[in-house]
């Protein structure tokens, strides 16, 4: 009897050891509960940092940096190692999300070197990771900032410029060099994968109103996109804007009408003079431009503005009745219903949106009408 319970605690022994030699991740996930490692998604770090070095599927490793960036500022010293190793990964998905993780883990020896090499990575997405993470973790690295105004500036995608040109905002005043870049990008259009305009005006907007004078002289550019990029920002300081006022008035009369309404907008933002605004945007809203698609543009602007006064704005509630009962193009019925919601429960305007709600042959207008109302406490 006791030689067979021998042999069976033999066999049982033998059995785990074959297990744990044939599956080793087995073993890691034992050892690690039973030396009390910290856990995360469910499972050991032990375990996660064998699978980063030897799972063997792209998935199971891309999985366990995830995990290994769950443990956020609180890692252990062990994972920002491993994590950083894994930027050499021949898989893109392991090295995007190893970047990733890095970003989350906070400053480290290991995380600045990799992820600046990793902006000159093959893959796109490896690229944006990268520069996203710097900009979360901002390195104090005399060579983190120009590597990312080289990528904001002449990386081939538009979403890595917009990660890197986020990362420096990040930055804020510490990244007053790169305010000429910045300036130079606004005169962009879109791009299907990202915006670096938009992105510049919010970079800008973190360096703060140190960047004015460079803002003031953006207004003279040539570029309509870089005048209206450098309005956008200044709208965004508010008050602290009024030393560029001067220059922003001059682009009222502006030869780009949306350039113009920019300029009320902007001034609207810094001053909240009201029958400024309204002057302003009502001029452009009766726009004669002989062009459908631009015609469209600057009375939705115009629209958009006038909702931004609000009740102070009530003058022209008339012509934005007019438009919500008239107007061909129901997206500037819907910008009208939108508008007119901001400007109060005047019993015309309540009237107005009332029947757009009901018999407005565009669901987007009708729902538009009755967000409105709902805002007017109207339902």
């Amino acid at each position: 009897m006791r030689k067979s319970l021998r042999l069976a605690v033999v066999l049982v022994a033998a059995a785990v050891a074959a297990i744990l030699v044939l599956v080793p991740s087995v073993g890691y996930k034992l050892s690690g509960r039973v030396a009390g490692d910290p856990v995360v998604d469910g499972e050991p770090i032990r375990y996660w940092l064998f699978v980063m070095r030897r799972g063997e599927t792209k998935e199971e490793r891309a999985a366990a940096a995830r995990a290994l960036g769950g443990f956020g500022r609180e890692a252990p010293a062990a994972v920002a190692p491993a994590l950083a190793a894994a930027l050499a990964d021949p898989e893109p998905l392991v090295r995007r999300d190893a970047a990733v993780a890095l970003g989350q883990l906070g400053p480290s020896a290991e995380a600045t070197p990799r992820l600046l090499a990793a902006l000159g990575d093959t893959d796109d997405e490896v690229r944006a990771a990268a520069a996203g993470s710097l900009g979360e973790i901002k390195p104090d690295d005399p060579d983190v900032l120009p590597a990312l105004q080289k990528a904001a500036a002449g990386d081939r995608d538009a979403a890595v410029r917009v990660a890197a040109i986020t990362a420096i905002g990040r930055y804020g005043t510490t990244a007053a060099g790169a305010v000429p870049g910045l300036i130079d990008i606004l005169k962009e259009n879109d791009a299907s994968r990202g915006s670096p305009h938009e992105a510049a005006v919010l970079a800008l907007k973190e360096v703060g109103p140190l960047c004015l004078p460079a803002l003031t002289e953006a207004l003279g550019r040539k570029e309509p996109r870089t005048r209206i990029g450098a309005m956008k920002v200044l709208a965004q300081f508010g008050p602290a804007a009024r030393p560029a006022v001067p220059d922003v008035e001059r682009r009222l009369a502006d030869e780009d009408p949306l350039v113009g309404l920019e300029a009320v907008q902007c001034l609207w933002a810094v001053e909240r003079k009201p029958d400024r605004a309204v002057a302003g945007a009502r001029e452009h809203l009766r726009t004669t431009e002989a062009n459908p698609r631009l015609r469209g543009q600057i009375r939705a602007k115009a629209i958009y503005v006038l909702g931004e006064v609000g009740p102070t704005a009530g003058s022209v509630a008339p012509d934005l009745l007019a438009i919500l009962r008239e107007d061909p193009a129901s997206q500037i019925r819907m910008y009208a219903a939108m508008a007119l919601g901001k400007m109060g429960p005047e019993p015309a305007i309540v009237q107005g949106l009332t029947a757009a709600a009901r018999t407005d042959k565009d669901p987007d207008v009708c729902r538009a009408a009755n967000d409105a109302l709902r805002k007017l406490g109207q339902q």
